[in-house]
C-alpha cells in the first residue's frame, strides 16, 4: 500500500486534545441559562407561592391584613 503524502492540510487538523480543550475554554463563557439550552433542559422558571388572602380560609376579612 502506498504512503499517502501529507498535504498543507494535514498539518492544520486539531488533534482530539486540541478539540477538548478548545470546547473547555468556550464552556467556560457559557451562563448556567445557556448550559440548560444546549443539554435540552426545559426552562428554568422561578416559582412562587400562591397568595392566598385569610378570608379565602374562613377567618373575618377584618382581621385581614398584610404583615
Amino acid at each position: 500500500m502506498k504512503a499517502r503524502s501529507r498535504t498543507a492540510l494535514d498539518e492544520h487538523l486539531p488533534s482530539r486534545r486540541d478539540i477538548h480543550e478548545a470546547c473547555h475554554r468556550i464552556q467556560a463563557l457559557w451562563s448556567d441559562h445557556e448550559r440548560r439550552k444546549r443539554a435540552g433542559l426545559p426552562r428554568e422558571d422561578h416559582w412562587n407561592p400562591p397568595f392566598v388572602r385569610s378570608s379565602q380560609l374562613g377567618f373575618d376579612a377584618d382581621n385581614d391584613r398584610d404583615v
